[in-house]
């Protein structure tokens, strides 16, 4: 439910939602340095697969973790080398496939973020990886911070 007022130049909206917290991993490492994150919603595992092994020829990638999140088609990525926002926001934005409303919001907040804890009762479950011999630049114990976040609740 959102309802909208305006008068004259002021707009005031109000938007009541069922929302869930949820906890998050993040791209930062430090120095404008980010990993490489991925989100992919309502696209089968094999375009998910194609599109990141693309990106991973183009960009000389180390091995990418392939994960699903929460159903069929809903899909997160990972992978470690340490890249300024400016080039890791290409590469992703260089992904077919894509979330673009996970883009938005990473540009907005300035790092990638995605999510680690349980949605609808079901964790992210590791589907794959795709091999490397490009030796990863970062570890998951270089992520500067978690993120604690609320997302729309489907009902």
């Amino acid at each position: 439910m959102q309802a909208t007022l305006r008068l004259r130049s002021w707009r005031l909206w109000v938007s009541l939602r069922r929302v869930a917290d949820m906890d998050g991993i993040c791209s930062a490492l430090g120095d404008d340095r980010h990993i490489l994150m991925w989100d992919f919603d309502d696209t089968p595992i094999s375009q998910v697969n194609t599109a990141l092994r693309l990106v991973q020829i183009t960009y000389d990638l180390p091995t990418i973790y392939v994960l699903e999140s929460n159903a069929a088609g809903s899909y997160l990525a990972y992978c470690f080398p340490s890249k300024p926002w400016r080039e890791a926001v290409k590469i992703v934005i260089d992904t077919q496939g894509v979330d673009w409303n996970f883009v938005r919001l990473s540009m907005i907040r300035g790092y990638f973020t995605l999510r680690i804890s349980a949605k609808r009762g079901v964790l992210p479950k590791i589907m794959g990886h795709l091999n490397s011999p490009v030796k990863p630049e970062a570890t998951v114990s270089d992520l500067q911070k978690a993120h604690h976040y609320e997302t729309s609740k489907k009902r």
